[in-house]
């Protein structure tokens, strides 16, 4: 039991330990999906069912079987996440038509965006112009204090960003770190000393 217990995925191991406990205490069926990791690395949710056998009133061995419901449990996962996206876009349609304040409304939409798209923290640019030409303005942040941004410069239309504030359309990229379009401008080549982690990242414009 302990080579196989080495396999449990460490959060899971407490409670298959109370099950096991119960079962041979009780002589209560052993029912239990857990996450294991196989030796390759991969995580893969099991449902394993057994019963006790006993010799002179001894437990001797657990008789029963083990099946892989990782799909299961996958298209469980992405049944909720589906779910709570579209109460996420009920409540950001019932904000839209209830609220008149500007701030609060791009606020929402910027809170929405973020845990719809599972990101970590979210921002909304706001074009202006000035004297010198095209700037932009932070006007909201999620999942982020405002502080983390408040000592950084505006983004500009660089490789990178220039579809987006031209409103060109959405920009995907898994390891942003990896694009052709990363860090060709100076004076930074990239994120700033100090900004927030930033891996995968997600643009699309806004217009109105």
């Amino acid at each position: 039991m302990k080579g196989f217990a080495s396999l449990v995925h460490p959060d899971d191991r407490e409670r298959m330990s109370q099950a096991m406990d119960r079962v041979l205490k009780d002589d209560t069926r052993y029912e239990i999906e857990f996450r294991a990791v196989r030796p390759d690395g991969d995580m893969v949710w099991l449902f394993t069912n057994a019963s006790v056998i006993r010799t002179n009133g001894k437990a001797v061995r657990l008789l029963g079987a083990t099946v892989d419901i990782t799909d299961r449990k996958a298209a469980e996962d992405a049944l909720r996440q589906r779910t709570r996206s579209l109460e996420l876009m009920n409540a950001m349609g019932d904000t839209l038509i209830s609220e008149l304040d500007t701030q609060r409304i791009v606020q929402a939409v910027t809170d929405t965006a973020r845990e719809v798209a599972g990101a970590s923290f979210g921002a909304f640019f706001y074009n202006v112009t000035n004297e010198a030409g095209q700037s932009y303005m932070l006007y909201t942040l999620s999942g982020i204090p405002r502080e983390a941004f408040s000592k950084f410069p505006m983004p500009r239309a660089t490789d990178l960003f220039g579809p987006t504030f031209r409103g060109e359309g959405a920009v995907r990229i898994d390891d942003v770190r990896k694009d052709p379009r990363y860090g060709n401008m100076a004076p930074h080549h990239g994120m700033p000393k100090g900004h927030p982690a930033l891996r995968s990242y997600m643009a699309v414009p806004v217009t109105s």
